[in-house]
């Protein structure tokens, strides 16, 4: 099958940009249009909205359903969804496909896409971007620039953690990017769940066999309370060096963790997690 034309798009800091490879083409698909998007790309271009959230479809290990199921259901356009803008990122395409999801754009530079998943977005109408392989964002990065510069302070990345760690850890540092422009970011994987956030607070649910963690991603965090867990911390500082947050449990249905001045991860994993988790 031939290739769809996608698009490419010069974006700065991207390297090794010449000939046709630099110029732009345009997309197929009117639902999402380039001069409807924010020319933004760091964070003092960034307007943090009270915008519903989007999703992001990254290209890592494939997240199973029942993971993401409650995720799924508030996903579409409609008033009753919370989340009403789709990112799918390279492979993510892919997945996007095997969860039923039509995504409202596919970008970057295709180097893992499926045959299977170009003709998806070509028969979809799925409006596309695609990036040169050589450049200084991640196909992932770039759906966060994106997000952020669209204002969305809630941002929801699946199919992020599993496969290559580089990439893991890279998609971490993205979402502590986004943290740092006023957004809360969760990472779904398989048997788990990532919060980010800065200088704020977020509640976590409660789930049976789970252990609830708390990072430090900045050098240091300060005023760092958590609540409603076996081990309580009220104004304290966590830094990145110590891993003292690892493994509390919750002693409540929810727990509470805040954070006056820093960036924190909070992750809740199951205790349960076996080979059968990963794809």
């Amino acid at each position: 099958m031939k290739n769809p034309p996608l698009k490419t798009e010069e974006k700065p800091g991207n390297r090794g940009m010449t000939g046709d490879r630099g110029k732009n083409e345009n997309s197929r698909n009117s639902r999402t249009k380039a001069s409807e998007r924010s020319k933004g790309n760091n964070r003092d271009n960034v307007n943090i909205s009270k915008k519903k959230s989007c999703l992001i479809i990254s290209g890592g290990g494939f997240v199973r359903p029942e993971y993401i199921k409650p995720l799924l259901e508030v996903t579409g356009q409609g008033d009753d969804n919370i989340i009403d803008y789709v990112f799918a990122c390279d492979r993510g395409i892919d997945h996007a496909e095997r969860y039923g999801i039509v995504p409202d754009i596919a970008l970057g530079d295709f180097d893992s896409v499926s045959e299977a998943g170009l003709a998806f977005v070509e028969d979809k109408g799925i409006a596309y971007e695609r990036y040169p392989s050589h450049k200084d964002d991640t196909d992932t990065v770039i759906a966060v620039r994106r997000a952020l510069e669209m204002g969305y302070a809630g941002i929801y990345i699946i199919c992020a953690m599993g496969g290559r760690p580089d990439h893991a850890f890279a998609n971490i540092q993205a979402a502590q990017y986004a943290a740092h422009a006023g957004a809360k970011v969760w990472i779904i994987d398989n048997g788990s769940r990532f919060i980010i956030f800065a200088d704020s607070e977020v509640e976590t649910e409660a789930e049976d066999n789970c252990a609830l963690s708390v990072f430090s991603l900045t050098d240091r965090s300060t005023g760092v309370s958590v609540k409603g867990a076996e081990y309580e911390l009220c104004d304290a500082v966590l830094t990145s060096d110590h891993p003292i947050g690892v493994s509390n449990e919750f002693i409540k249905n929810k727990a509470t963790v805040s954070v006056e001045n820093g960036c924190l991860m909070v992750v809740v994993t199951s205790k349960l997690l076996n080979d059968n988790d990963v794809d």
